[in-house]
C-alpha cells in the first residue's frame, strides 16, 4: 500500500490538474488510513472542481470516514444539487440523519429519493422502518401496497407489507404476506422471518421443517444457519445448535459468531471442545465482550478462577449494560470469596432498567452473600 501511494503521489505531481488521478489518490489515502491527507486532498479537488459530482462525492465519503457527519451532510446536499437526477445522495443523507437520530429529516430525504426513483428497495425499507417506529402504520401499509402495484411480480412489496403487519402483532397476516414474497423470490433472510412467524403462531414443527428443507437445498447459507443455531441455543437444544454451527465453520473457519456460540453450546452440553473453540474466538477478537464472557465463564465453571476473573472483569467493563456478563462476573467473584465485589456486580445487574434474563438467578445469589 505504501508503495502504491508513492507511485500515485509521483503521478499527481506530474499532472496536478488531472481530476481522476487526484480522486484515485484520495481514495488510496483513505484506504491506507491516512485520513487527514485524504481529507486535505479531497477538499482541494472539490475547490478546484466545484461542478464535479465525483469530487464532491469523494469529499462526502471522506467526511463520513472522519466521522464529521455535519460536514458530510453538507457535502451530500451539494452533491444532490449537482446531480438532481440521482437519488443516491439523498439516500446517503438519510442514512446519516438516521445515525444522528433525526427521523424527521431522514424521512424527508427518503421521500425525495423515492420521488426520483420509486423502486429503490433500500430506501423503501428505511422509510418503512421510520414509519413503524413512529407508529404510522396506515402510511407504512400504503407504501408497501404502492410497491406491490408498481411491481406485482416482485417480492419487495409483500416483504414490506409483512414487516408492517408483524410490527402490529398480526403474525398470521404477516406470515401470509411473507409467503407471497417468498413465492416470488426464495431468500434466506425472508425465510428467517417466516420461521419466526410460524413459531409465534405455535407451529414450531412446520417452522423447523421449512428450515430443514432450505438447508438441504442451500447448505452454505451462513446467515440462516447462524440464526437457526441461535434459536436452538435459546431453546436449549444444544445438539442441534452444535450441528449447524459446525456447518458454518466448514464454510467459514474464522466465523467469530459461530466459534463463540459453538463454545457456549459445547460448554452447556458437556462437550470437551468448548474451551478450544472459545480460545480460537478469543484469538480472533480479544476485545470482544461476548467472547471474553464465554471464555471467562468456561474457565469459571472449570474452577480456574485465576484465568476467569480477568476475562470477566474486562468483559463487564466493555459491556456495562450486558446482564449476562454481570451475572457471570458476580458469580465468579462469589466463588472466589470476594463477596463485596460480587454484591456490587450483582446489584449493578439488578438496578438495570430492563430486567435481564439472569435477574432471578442474580437476586437468588445476592441473597446468599
Amino acid at each position: 500500500m505504501a508503495e502504491a501511494v508513492t507511485w500515485l503521489e509521483r503521478a499527481r505531481q506530474a499532472e496536478p490538474d488531472a481530476l481522476p488521478l487526484g480522486l484515485r489518490l484520495a481514495d488510496l489515502y483513505a484506504r491506507a488510513g491516512a485520513k487527514s491527507k485524504a481529507l486535505q486532498l479531497a477538499r482541494t479537488l472539490e475547490t478546484a472542481n466545484p461542478a464535479s459530482p465525483e469530487a464532491t462525492a469523494m469529499l462526502a465519503q471522506i467526511y463520513v470516514l472522519n466521522q464529521d457527519l455535519d460536514a458530510a451532510l453538507d457535502a451530500y446536499a451539494r452533491l444532490a444539487a449537482l446531480a438532481p437526477a440521482s437519488p443516491m445522495p439523498l439516500v446517503r443523507m438519510a442514512s446519516l440523519q438516521l445515525e444522528r437520530g433525526d427521523d424527521t429529516a431522514a424521512l424527508a430525504s427518503l421521500r425525495q429519493a423515492l420521488g426520483i426513483d420509486p423502486s429503490l428497495f433500500d430506501a423503501q425499507m428505511s422509510m418503512l422502518n421510520i414509519l413503524i417506529r413512529q407508529q404510522k402504520f396506515t402510511e407504512a401499509r400504503a407504501l408497501a401496497r404502492e410497491a406491490q402495484q408498481r411491481k406485482p411480480d416482485a417480492a419487495n412489496g409483500y416483504k414490506l407489507e409483512g414487516d408492517v403487519l408483524a410490527a402490529q402483532g398480526q403474525h398470521a397476516a404477516a406470515l401470509a404476506a411473507w409467503e407471497r414474497a417468498f413465492e416470488r423470490q426464495a431468500d434466506g433472510a425472508l425465510l428467517i422471518q417466516i420461521h419466526g412467524a410460524l413459531n409465534k403462531l405455535g407451529r414450531s414443527a412446520d417452522a423447523d421443517a421449512r428450515m430443514a428443507r432450505w438447508f438441504g437445498e442451500h447448505p452454505a447459507d451462513v446467515p440462516a444457519r447462524l440464526y437457526y443455531a441461535s434459536s436452538k441455543l435459546v431453546a436449549s437444544d444444544y445438539k442441534a445448535a452444535i450441528g449447524h454451527l459446525e456447518a458454518v465453520l466448514k464454510a467459514e473457519p474464522d466465523n467469530l459468531i459461530a466459534l463463540n456460540d459453538l463454545a457456549w453450546a459445547c460448554q452447556q452440553s458437556g462437550d470437551s471442545r468448548a474451551q478450544a473453540y472459545a480460545e480460537r474466538a478469543h484469538a480472533l477478537a480479544p476485545g470482544n465482550p461476548a467472547v471474553l464472557d464465554t471464555l471467562g465463564w468456561i474457565h469459571a465453571e472449570r474452577g480456574d478462577l485465576a484465568s476467569a476473573l480477568p476475562l470477566l472483569r474486562k468483559a463487564s467493563a466493555l459491556a456495562p449494560a450486558a446482564g449476562n456478563i454481570h451475572f457471570h462476573f458476580g458469580a465468579a467473584l462469589a466463588r472466589s470469596g470476594d463477596k463485596r465485589a460480587a454484591r456490587r456486580e450483582l446489584e449493578r445487574l439488578l438496578a438495570q432498567p430492563q430486567r435481564s434474563a439472569h435477574y432471578e438467578q442474580a437476586a437468588a445469589l445476592l441473597r446468599t452473600l
